[in-house]
């Protein structure tokens, strides 16, 4: 089960909670722009009546949780049963008793109770977290709101001796106000909702723990099925892949040929080659960023002494370190538009059109950045790694005239939305598109 398998089967979770995240940030976002007219001339006054909302937050926030994630340790289930099917089928096997009970006893730990403890503590953690960047926001946007007032009314000294002091109050209030919100709302888009806090007090976002988490049940579930299978087939030697861009701790030991049991020896491949092969345990195999751990893309393969062909092709380290790094910045460019997207959704919630369109055109420009970045450096680029959960395509009907029959003008309509266009030519009829 390559790394691009475990991702697909990580989805469907991984989506609840970045749903979960999105609605809880979309619902604060909607909460600090309530009663406008408080905040104008009194920040104190609207910081308090906030803050009085705490308790609201709190239940909307344990809905929002509970309506999406009733169905996580199913899921969680699932992934586990289509990894270890998945691996069988490499392996060209059908489920045994004897196979049965070796995979199910090495995977008692990943049993519907131990997922629902877990995902009640990502629940628990979303929901106090919720709490906190609510508190944090008020009080950050009281705190801007009367920084640049007093800012902008210092610079405006030479207009308060003609104009009326209130109007000008007013109207830098306003225009004090939206900044503030934008920016508070903007950081904390960015931020989001922490999932999980580990022992060192990192943060973890919900879609990086999620994802982390699920990727690594199912790749346990699909070791525990490889490791049965070998034993199944009574094969102690083991091939690991090869690939461009394997990390630092996987590198040293991809391409190379191990042993279970601990053994060191030589074993020959059909063509007579014969390769060395080291003790299983003198690899990386076991530490989160080691071999088969988390978000690893390697596999492993059975052979048996003249009966295989070794096709692994050999990356020399500074080859590897480039192309590893390459994979980074695109994961990289590529989580900034999805924050960006996220931001947009919660500068729409709370009713900033004009915050949410500039986010949209920064988008578009990161969009067309990591196209390029991709085609130069010859990676693959894919959508569903900056799609945004529940970030919304707009799609529009629209009519487009047929061409004169000489053909001597052809029409050319515009579909318009915003700063973005499509040009269509020489098509009849209603057509949908995305714009």
């Amino acid at each position: 089960m390559d790394a691009l398998e475990q991702l697909n089967l990580a989805a469907p979770i991984v989506d609840i909670y970045l749903d979960v995240e999105s609605a809880i940030i979309n619902h604060i976002a909607r909460q600090l722009t309530a009663n406008p007219d408080t905040m104008i001339n009194a920040t104190s006054e609207w910081r308090i009546l906030m803050l009085a909302r705490m308790g609201r937050l709190n239940k909307d926030t344990a809905r929002i949780i509970s309506s999406k994630v009733k169905k996580v340790p199913d899921k969680v289930q699932n992934v586990v049963n289509n990894a270890i099917d998945n691996i069988l089928t490499e392996y060209g096997l059908e489920m045994t008793d004897k196979l049965s009970g070796n995979i199910f006893k090495a995977l008692e730990k990943y049993d519907r109770q131990a997922v629902k403890d877990k995902y009640n503590q990502v629940n628990t953690v979303m929901q106090y977290k919720a709490k906190q960047i609510y508190r944090n926001s008020v009080n950050a946007v009281a705190d801007r709101f009367d920084r640049m007032m007093q800012e902008k009314l210092e610079n405006s000294q030479e207009y308060l001796d003609v104009l009326n002091k209130q109007a000008l109050a007013v109207t830098l209030g306003e225009t004090s106000r939206t900044q503030a919100l934008r920016e508070t709302i903007t950081e904390m888009s960015e931020k989001g909702i922490p999932a999980f806090v580990d022992a060192s007090g990192r943060e973890w976002s919900p879609e990086a723990y999620v994802n982390m988490d699920i990727r690594n049940t199912a790749k346990n579930a699909a070791l525990a099925a490889e490791f049965a299978s070998l034993d199944e087939l009574g094969q102690d030697i083991i091939l690991v892949s090869a690939h461009a861009g394997a990390r630092p701790r996987c590198y040293p030991f991809q391409g190379k040929f191990y042993s279970r049991s601990g053994k060191s020896g030589t074993i020959k491949d059909a063509r007579g080659r014969e390769y060395r092969y080291e003790p299983f345990d003198k690899t990386s195999f076991g530490e989160a960023a080691g071999l088969f751990g988390i978000n690893c893309g390697h596999r492993m393969r059975g052979v048996s002494d003249g009966t295989f062909i070794n096709r692994e092709e050999h990356y020399s380290e500074k080859e590897n370190s480039e192309e590893y790094e390459k994979v980074c910045k695109q994961r990289q460019m590529e989580r900034k538009i999805r924050a960006d997207k996220r931001t947009q959704e919660a500068l729409e919630a709370a009713g900033d059109t004009e915050g949410a369109k500039a986010v949209k055109k920064r988008i578009a420009a990161e969009n067309k950045a990591l196209h390029a970045y991709c085609d130069k450096e010859g990676l693959t680029y894919r959508q569903d790694r900056t799609q945004a959960y529940g970030y919304k395509i707009k799609r529009e009907t629209i009519t487009v005239p047929r061409p004169t029959e000489d053909n001597s003008q052809f029409y050319r309509p515009i579909v318009t939305s915003d700063d973005d266009k499509l040009v269509l030519s020489r098509k009849t009829g209603e057509k949908t598109v995305d714009i």
